[in-house]
């Protein structure tokens, strides 16, 4: 121990005769470990904590797959639910619930919140208990004795003002009266949800299996993995397509940690910035490497000495590695420091989607982690320098006699080489990787949506039922709220049952007249709108040939649709769908509800920008209602400016309904992009950063070389070189190392960015003009980086140089 104190003490000491290389290494150290701490903070907090849920480890989703619509992942059944929630030997705990929003009106003005109509086995498989009042009792599982609700705390705070009292009060959802019997605890979140009131079923909708519109979380039991849970789901699966072959014919489970769904988007994303940050911190580490092997030849002398009264090659190796050690601490420190506003900084701009957001803290794990991560560091920047300096020769070291003349072995010379030439490939990787996700920002923000996107505002008013319950009394409010809203100061009008880039859409059976014989007469690859006839008029989607819909087409009228461009491609591609017919009404036992094509309009991207475009069917509105009315006006100044006129408009028709997700169409394109952009930014940082501690180590290393190469080169210019030859060889020297890293660079770009592919749209993971972007950046920087070093070369004076001799 008195040895290790005694190295600590010199160490401390050595480290303060050279200032300049302590205060470099230190800040490229701190700049490494900082960046590892604050996106490992956000990778524990998301991806490694678990759930705030007991036992979460455990829980998982349930979820539905149906033949018929293979790319979603639907919810369960009620009835399905009940037989495996009674016959299952693979989990302890069942809960099923369903997620919607409702229209909450009193005390105050009137919103929409996110709520769940749940069982209490929800809130037992969670694990959480009431902070105020009681949960759901059985008896209220029945339509009629529904009429209970229990509240966030985060909306018992905002709206009721944390009033004690709440408890007994009557509040409206969907115009109901619900008395609230319970405050949920502080802190406690699932889903968003504000509001949650008991899953009240009839006998019919209980034993529907066909409505697969229920959510179902798990909890496996102790020791059963999650391997046996999903076979013995396959096995459920198989024996409902049998017994129930009318609904559940060609069904799968599937199941899914509650974790890995709630991570689902955000995981590669986070690993690939966390893979990032490591290259920086290893860029970094070769940069104080190659420091500190230059700085270890200045000291030959001093190991020669120690070696000469008898310290063990050990010794030295240790004395080395405690200066590292020391150095890596301090780095660390000033690292903890820096990623504590990294942590903050990424907390404040991060897109309000990013899962966990709340939870970002930095707490033991990450402290563990950044204490391992500067001993690591140590080792790696350290190592070689101690190992180089340990096998000094005695003799030879004492017989240098000047400055310039401690030239190096070639060890150490192939070993500074190797680093740079790392540093080199290294930074290519991160500036690849940021070159496609910039490109792919680039590409996104240059989406072609199908419609004008300018002066369109946007808005959502969800009808309740339980007041508009008839397509009459839901048409009656529609046409009201377009009559007023065209009294406003606005070019057009129209309404849909669905939004455009809004994720929402509608899937349907059909039954298509004249289809393509490799398509199938019951397709369920396409979306429905409900629209009014200047639906298209408004968004200005051209149309392909055909009319649009009129006032005349009513739902006395025969009905009519348009398709879209992909609709006609894939079941008539080699006939005019103009004047074929669709049945939207399958059910043998109904009349068929035929509509005919009058019209094929231009593709539209409805569910997000990246998705491509799907076949799609629109109705008249007047033919097939909807309580879901997504409004769009066309102004002919700024949009929001009519938003409070917009509001006033539906409270006049009705005082309890909220208009909701209301703005721009250019805001939410501009919505989608947040995610990517911030990906981009971050990736950019980190290559940015990179980069510069790859130059500052080409420059560092270019600069030694011509002070240890000093007295050679006046040599070599008292014999007849001229400067520019001398500059020649130091860029030659340069760019042989960049040379040999940007090739080694290239290789690992390609294998690293084959993993990014998820996160790239319509830009390929091997896009040539995107490496190319990149290695010619890194050439031209580090050819600036070699050129300042080597002109200090040329302008070497002989006889000073060789005065030192």
């Amino acid at each position: 121990m008195t040895g290790i104190l005694q190295d600590f003490r010199y160490a401390v000491r050595m480290l303060r005769k050279s200032p300049g290389f302590t205060a470099i290494a230190i800040l490229t150290l701190a700049l490494g470990i900082g960046a590892n701490t604050a996106v490992f903070t956000v990778v524990n907090s998301t991806l490694l904590r678990p759930l705030p849920y007991a036992d979460s480890e455990r829980i998982a989703y349930l979820r539905t797959i149906l033949p018929y619509f293979p790319e979603f992942r639907l919810g369960d059944s009620s009835a399905d639910f009940t037989d495996v929630s009674a016959q299952n030997h693979v989990f302890d705990k069942t809960a099923i619930f369903r997620e919607d929003t409702m229209n909450l009106s009193g005390d105050g003005e009137p919103a929409v919140e996110d709520t769940a109509r749940a069982t209490p086995d929800l809130f037992a498989l969670l694990g959480v208990a009431p902070a105020r009042g009681r949960f759901f009792a059985n008896e209220e599982l029945v339509p009629g004795k529904d009429g209970v609700a229990i509240l966030s705390d985060a909306l018992w705070r905002s709206r009721y003002g944390s009033d004690p009292k709440v408890i007994g009060r009557t509040i409206r959802l969907d115009t109901k009266p619900y008395t609230v019997i319970g405050v949920m605890p502080a802190g406690f979140r699932f889903n968003d949800i504000k509001v949650y009131v008991p899953l009240a079923l009839t006998p019919k909708e209980h034993d529907a299996r066909s409505m697969h519109g229920y959510s179902v979380l798990v909890k496996i039991k102790r020791g059963v993995s999650l391997k046996t849970a999903r076979a013995e789901m396959d096995s459920f699966a198989a024996n409902f397509s049998q017994h129930y072959p009318e609904d559940d014919k060609g069904i799968k489970f599937d199941l899914n940690l509650l974790q890995d769904e709630t991570t689902r988007n955000s995981r590669l994303a986070l690993l690939v910035l966390m893979g990032a940050v490591v290259l920086v911190l290893l860029i970094g580490c070769a940069n104080v490497g190659s420091l500190a092997l230059a700085r270890s030849l200045a000291r030959q002398k001093e190991v020669a000495v120690r070696s000469a009264l008898g310290a063990s090659r050990g010794r030295i190796v240790r004395q080395f590695l405690v200066e590292s050690l020391l150095l890596a601490m301090i780095g660390g420190a000033m690292g903890w420091l820096l990623g504590m506003y990294g942590v903050d900084a990424f907390r404040h701009l991060a897109p309000p989607d990013t899962p966990r957001l709340e939870d970002l803290r930095m707490d033991r794990w990450v402290f563990a982690f950044t204490m391992g991560v500067s001993v690591l560091a140590s080792v790696l920047f350290g190592l070689a320098p101690a190992l180089q300096s340990s096998r000094t020769s005695v003799g030879g070291a004492l017989k240098e006699s000047g400055p310039f003349g401690l030239t190096g072995t070639r060890g150490r010379q192939r070993t500074r080489s190797a680093l740079v030439m790392l540093e080199v490939s290294l930074a290519l990787v991160l500036l690849a990787s940021s070159a496609l996700l910039i490109k792919s920002f680039v590409r996104l923000t240059h989406i072609e949506p199908g419609f004008r996107t300018d002066h369109l505002l946007t808005a959502r008013v969800s009808l309740p039922t339980s007041k508009y319950a008839t397509m009459e009394s839901q048409l009656t409010f529609l046409n009201d709220l377009m009559e007023r809203t065209k009294t406003l100061p606005v070019e057009s009008v129209a309404a849909a049952s669905g939004t455009v880039l809004g994720g929402q859409m509608m899937l349907s059976f059909m039954e298509i007249e004249g289809a393509a014989k490799d398509t199938t007469a019951q397709s369920p690859s396409f979306e429905t709108q409900y629209v009014t006839p200047a639906y298209f008029a408004t968004l200005q989607i051209p149309f392909v040939r055909g009319r649009d819909f009129s006032e005349a087409d009513t739902a006395k009228s025969a009905g009519v649709a348009i398709v879209n461009e992909s609709f006609a491609r894939r079941y008539w591609p080699n006939a005019d769908a103009i004047g074929k017919r669709i049945n939207f009404n399958t059910d043998p036992k109904d009349k068929p509800e035929w509509h005919e094509v009058v019209g094929i309009a231009k593709d539209v991207r409805d569910v997000r920008p990246t998705a491509p475009s799907r076949p799609e069917v629109y109705i008249p509105w007047a033919q097939a209602s909807s309580s879901d009315v997504s409004l769009f006006i066309r102004t002919k100044s700024d949009p929001n400016a009519l938003l409070p006129a917009l509001r006033s408009v539906v409270q006049s028709i009705d005082a309890d309904l909220p208009l909701t997700s209301a703005g721009t169409m250019d805001e939410s394109i501009h919505k989608w992009s947040t995610t990517p952009r911030f990906q981009s930014i971050l990736l950019s940082v980190f290559a940015g950063l990179g980069l510069l501690l790859a130059l500052i180590g080409i420059y560092g290393v270019i600069a030694i070389s011509v002070t240890q190469q000093t007295r050679e080169i006046g040599i070599r210019m008292a014999l007849g070189a001229q400067p520019g030859d001398v500059m020649r060889m130091m860029l030659r020297r340069g760019l042989l190392w960049v040379s040999a890293g940007t090739a080694a660079g290239l290789l690992g770009a390609f294998a690293a960015t084959r993993l990014m592919g998820s996160l790239l749209f319509e830009v390929k993971a091997t896009d040539p003009v995107s490496f190319a972007i990149a290695t010619g950046l890194l050439v031209a920087a580090a050819l600036a980086a070699c050129y300042v070093p080597a002109r200090r070369a040329m302008r070497v004076d002989p006889m000073v140089a060789l005065r030192y001799e």
